[in-house]
C-alpha cells in the first residue's frame, strides 16, 4: 500500500512541475572549461527592491547574470558547465529554471568568458521554433581574464543551453527542474515510511 501511495505522489509531482530550457550555440568553442561537468544552484530573489537582481556567478564560463522579472519572485537557477574538449556540446554551459521564472522573466543579461576574436554570434534555439541569431558584444568596460579570454555579453528573454560547437540533436536537459529534487525527496520519504518501526 505504501508503495502505491508513493508512486501516485511521485507521478503527481513529476507532472505538475515543469522547467524551461532551450539552447544557444557559438563557434568556436568556449575555452577554459571545468575538468568535469559541474552543476551549480543559485537563488533568485527579485523582491524588496532587488529587481533587477545581479548574480555574481564567477564560474568557468558564466561570470555574471542580471535578471529582471515582471513581478517580485523567489526562485532557483541551475547552471551546468561542461569541459572544453572540442566535442559537440562540450565547452558549453546551460541554464535550467522553473517555468514560473521563465514566465516572469523580462530579460536576462548574461556575461560569459569567450574567445578573443573580432565578433561572436550566438544561435538561439528552442525545440519546434525558428533559430534566432544573436550577436554578442564585448562587455563595457572591456575585460580580459588571466587566460586571455574576453568577457562577452548577450541579452535574452529566455534561459537556455549554450552549445558552442553547434546544436546537438535532440536538445538536452528538457527534464522538469524539480523532478530531480522530487525523486530525492520521495526516496527519503519512502525510506522513512518503509523502515519505520511500529
Amino acid at each position: 500500500m505504501r508503495i502505491v501511495i508513493l508512486t501516485i505522489v511521485l507521478a503527481i509531482i513529476a507532472t505538475s512541475v515543469t522547467a524551461y530550457s532551450g539552447s544557444f550555440a557559438t563557434t568556436p568553442p568556449l575555452p577554459g572549461g571545468p575538468n568535469s561537468n559541474t552543476v551549480t544552484n543559485f537563488d533568485v530573489d527579485t523582491r524588496n527592491g532587488n529587481n533587477p537582481q545581479t548574480l555574481q556567478t564567477n564560474l568557468n564560463y558564466v561570470y555574471q547574470i542580471i535578471i529582471q522579472t515582471t513581478t517580485p519572485i523567489t526562485s532557483n537557477l541551475l547552471i551546468t558547465e561542461n569541459p572544453s574538449s572540442g566535442q559537440s556540446g562540450d565547452g558549453s554551459f546551460s541554464f535550467t529554471v522553473p517555468q514560473r521564472l521563465q514566465d516572469e522573466l523580462v530579460q536576462a543579461t548574461i556575461y560569459f568568458w569567450g574567445p578573443d576574436q573580432a565578433t561572436l554570434t550566438v544561435d538561439h534555439v528552442h525545440q519546434g521554433q525558428t533559430t534566432e541569431t544573436l550577436t554578442a558584444a564585448r562587455a563595457e568596460p572591456p575585460q580580459t581574464d588571466a587566460q586571455g579570454r574576453v568577457l562577452w555579453v548577450i541579452t535574452t528573454t529566455s534561459f537556455s543551453e549554450f552549445f558552442p560547437n553547434g546544436v546537438p540533436a535532440p536538445i538536452r536537459d528538457n527534464a522538469p527542474f524539480y523532478t530531480y529534487m522530487a525523486i530525492v525527496a520521495i526516496a527519503a520519504l519512502s525510506a522513512t515510511l518503509l523502515f519505520k518501526t511500529e
